[in-house]
This record gives structure tokens, sequence and C-alpha cells, in this order.
């Protein structure tokens, strides 16, 4: 039951976090965030999770737009 997560850092700062206690609450949490990322920024997508769920698939999908 052990829940994955998700971390946004934009210049090694954290800027979103969340993860839940039970892997059947993650779909009750809204992961879609939107952000304005100025240019030569540095953007990191982090897989959480924890001992109890090294087996389970991850995955995230980031759509970027250029203005």
């Amino acid at each position: 039951g052990a829940q994955l997560g998700i971390q946004v850092k934009l210049d090694d700062v954290i800027i979103y976090n969340a993860q839940t206690g039970r892997s059947t609450d993650f779909n009750q949490v809204d992961n879609n965030i939107q952000l304005f990322i100025p240019r030569q920024s540095k953007l990191e997508i982090i897989s959480l999770n924890t001992s109890g769920n090294n087996t389970q698939d991850r995955g995230a999908n980031v759509i970027g737009y250029y203005l």
C-alpha cells in the first residue's frame, strides 16, 4: 500500500511535492500542474517512492511550449 509520488524542482528549489499515504489515494490527488519556466532554468521531475514499492512502474508526462 505504499504510495508513489512526484516532486518538481526548478533551479534546485522544490516547487511541488505530492506523495499520499496509500496507493489507493493517488487517483484523488490533482497532479495536473502548469508552470511558466524562464529560459535557461533547470527543471527536474523526480519520482518519489518508499522501500515498499520499488517494483512499481513509474511515469510522468511533461509537455512544454516555447514562447
